[in-house]
């Protein structure tokens, strides 16, 4: 069986619930893309997905 690759979009405020799932970040606010990046990326960051997503949020206000 070949397998193909598909995209799913899951909207979630609970991020530590569903950060291991997590290929691709993309982070909105007010209907515009604040930030896009591999979930590795953020990981190699040091930092946790949670912890990248309040930082976004930090950073606008």
């Amino acid at each position: 069986m070949e397998r193909r690759r598909c995209t799913i979009l899951i909207s979630d405020h609970f991020v530590n619930e569903i950060a291991q799932l997590l290929d691709e970040v993309v982070i909105i606010k007010n209907h515009t893309v604040l930030t896009h990046q591999s979930a590795d990326a953020i990981r190699e960051q040091g930092k946790t997905i949670e912890e990248f997503y309040e930082a976004q949020y930090d950073e606008e206000e």
